[in-house]
Formats: structure tokens, sequence, C-alpha cells
């Protein structure tokens, strides 16, 4: 079990999906009505979370970072500061990449709601079912993908 969870199919493709269907889950026992096909229409939420869990590791690893840096005062041995020092370096540049991805998650985020809203002006306060389901719920897969993804590379 434990090596079908460290696989990236599991990291990438299971947990998302995953999530997702869990959200719709949700939506769906939330209401008391009939289902209907906005209870589908979940990519938004799953994006904005995709994005908060972003958030909340990139500042863990800015304050593992930080730790790091005000340890190596402390070490006297040059070799050890030195390989303290790389590994430093390596995880400035994952909190580096993390601030892009951010920034290209937040951007989408934003895009694809605008067009949400468009689409739904559009069609009489309903979206479209690619532009209020379908694209948005992609993209959410891929943002919690890109995050699942991600934390386990770096």
């Amino acid at each position: 079990m434990g090596a079908f969870l460290a696989t990236y199919a599991f990291r990438c493709a299971v947990f998302p999906l995953g999530g997702m269907l869990f959200r719709i889950f949700v939506r769906t026992q939330q209401k008391s009505g009939p289902v209907s096909r906005e209870d589908f229409a979940v990519g938004l939420d799953v994006m904005c979370d995709a994005f908060l869990m972003f958030v909340a590791l990139s500042l863990e690893r800015a304050v593992h970072v930080t730790k790091t840096l005000a340890s190596l005062s402390t070490i006297a041995d040059p070799v050890k500061v030195s390989e303290l020092w790389a590994s430093t370096n390596v995880m400035v540049n994952e909190v580096a990449w993390a601030g892009g991805v951010i920034a290209l998650i937040c951007c989408a985020l934003f895009g694809l709601t605008a067009l949400v809203r468009r689409s739904a002006e559009k069609h009489g306060g309903k979206p479209s079912l690619l532009v209020g389901s379908i694209a948005p719920d992609i993209a959410g897969f891929l943002s919690l993908a890109t995050v699942a993804w991600y934390f386990s590379t770096y």
C-alpha cells in the first residue's frame, strides 16, 4: 500500500480525482433537492483549495529555510557549513519556484472566474457546460495535481 501511495500515478491522478469526487459528493449531500449540473462544477473551489494548500506548504518551506540560515552561524565545522549552505540554496530555489506556481494558479483562478461570469451573463444566468463545468473542473484537477507533484518532487 505504501508503495502505491508513493507513486506519481497516485499523487498526480488518483489524489486529485479523489479530491474532486469527494467535493462533488459533499456538494450533492448538502442539498435537499435533486442533483443538478451545477453540483459537478467544483473546479473553482478545488483550485482555491489547491492555491491555499500551495501557499501553506510554501510558507512552511520558507520557515524551514529561515531556521536553516539561522543555524549556519552556530556551526563551526566548515564541511558541515558548506553542506548546509548547499541544501539551503536548493530550498531557496524551491521557494522561488513555488512563488511562480502560486502566481500562475492565482491568475488562472481569477481568469476562469471571470470567464464563468461572462458565460453566465451571456446564457441567462447559467454558464455553458464547457465554460461553467468542464474547463474549471479540468483546471481544478490540474491545480491539485500540480500541488501534489511539486511537493512530492522537491
